[in-house]
This record gives structure tokens, sequence and C-alpha cells, in this order.
């Protein structure tokens, strides 16, 4: 009876970790289902961002509008310091405008990758919305000790002074984003974080909803963004 017993309870220990088990997601399945779940493709969103500071916060309203990958606006409609303010992209070309100031910014795409231009004072960049890991080395490994405590992929930029860290959900999604930078001799330091608090929808339609950008370098400060809508039709612009 003991031995019955103790082979049964191998048994269930067996079952269990073969259960709780997961395999190493491929770099590159993992960056293509970034690209898809963040990604306004052929969508319009309704956006709002609280940018947090250490005396003040304020809220920022924009709309984006989008055809494809390459031809996307952005308009802030709130607050009236900043409202009429548009990011563009049009193909290779990205176009901050800003009508209160009198001023239009240029960028290729190639330089926007890299850029770390804020976008309308939060923590959100330019990079953020028009970057890509094309050219990143990458590395697939363990959060833990067990495989069901899930994966990481680490990404270190072409020149070797930046490197991004992404913590992955049970789907192998982006959880926890963070941005480190060769600031000061060989040691990569934490400058931002970014961490999606809540997902919409399910498998291929699912998408974020809240995200946190925090300023590490900036402890009280932080960004809270939250995607109020996402709509699969809906007119665009013209000059889109």
């Amino acid at each position: 009876m003991k031995q019955r017993f103790f082979i049964f309870l191998s048994m269930m220990i067996l079952t269990f970790s073969s259960a709780q088990a997961r395999t190493a997601p491929d770099a590159k399945v993992v960056l293509d289902k970034l690209a898809k779940q963040f990604t306004i493709v052929g969508r319009y969103a309704d956006v709002s961002m609280n940018v947090v500071r250490e005396t003040r916060s304020e809220l920022i309203q924009f709309e984006v509008f989008s055809l494809d990958e390459n031809h996307l606006r952005l308009e802030v409609s709130n607050p009236p310091r900043v409202k009429g303010s548009a990011i563009v992209r049009n193909a290779e070309n990205l176009w901050i405008s800003m009508p209160r100031m009198e001023r239009i910014l240029h960028y290729t795409v190639k330089t926007g990758k890299k850029n770390d231009q804020a976008i309308f004072g939060s923590d959100l960049r330019l990079g953020d919305l028009f970057g890509s890991f094309e050219n990143y080395g990458t590395t697939v490994e363990k959060r833990g000790l067990l495989e069901s405590e899930g994966y990481r992929l680490i990404l270190v930029a072409p020149d070797q002074l930046q490197r991004i860290t992404m913590d992955l959900d049970e789907l192998d999604l982006p959880e926890i984003i963070t941005v480190e930078e060769m600031i000061q001799g060989p040691k990569f330091l934490p400058v931002r974080r970014l961490h999606v608090k809540s997902w919409t929808g399910s498998g291929a339609k699912r998408r974020p909803v809240t995200m946190i950008i925090e300023d590490l370098k900036k402890p009280q400060r932080f960004t809270q963004v939250e995607i109020q809508s996402w709509v699969g039709s809906r007119s665009f612009p013209e000059d889109l």
C-alpha cells in the first residue's frame, strides 16, 4: 500500500510539473505579437494621458487615426495649450506640428526610432510610437528558476548603449517593459518602465487599455495612458 501511494504521488507531481511547464518563446514571434497588439492599424482610438509631476498633473487627450503601419495621425484635443498639435507619419517621414508655437519638426523613421523626444510633455517618447527592434540583438531567458514563472526577452541596441527588457505574461506578450541606457561607464541603468495594467479583447484582438510609464530617474514622475476606445471603422482625415 505504501509503495502504491508513493507511485501515485510521483505521478501527480509529474503531471502537475508538465502542466506548469512553459516552452521558451521565439524572440521574433514575441516582437510580431508586440507589433500587432500595440499598433493601431486600420483603426481609430480615443486616448487620454494623465501626466503626473512632483507638484502638478495634467490630462492630455488625443485621437489616433491609422490607415496602416506607414500612415498615422495623432491629434491633441485637450488641454488648450497644445490643442491642435499633431504627429503625422507619412511613409518614412514623421512630422510634429505645434500651431500655437508656430513650429513644425521633421524626422525620418530612421532617426525617429531612437528619438528621445517627449510627446507633449509626457513620459511617452517618439521612439515608443515609431520604434523598431529590427537590428537589436535578442536573448530569451527565464524570469525565475521554474518555467512556470515565465520568460523575459532582452534586446540590446546595435550601438550597445541601450537595453530593453520585456517581462512576458502567460501569452508571451510584454507585461512590463524596462528601458536601460549606458549613461556612465560600462553599466546599464534603468531610465523608464512601461507596465501594462489592463487589456481588452482576447487572442489576436487583444489590445492594451491602461498603461503606466514611469520615469525611473525621477520616481515622482509618471504618465498613465488610457485608451478609451478601439474603433475599426471611422472616417479618416484626408491628409493621412
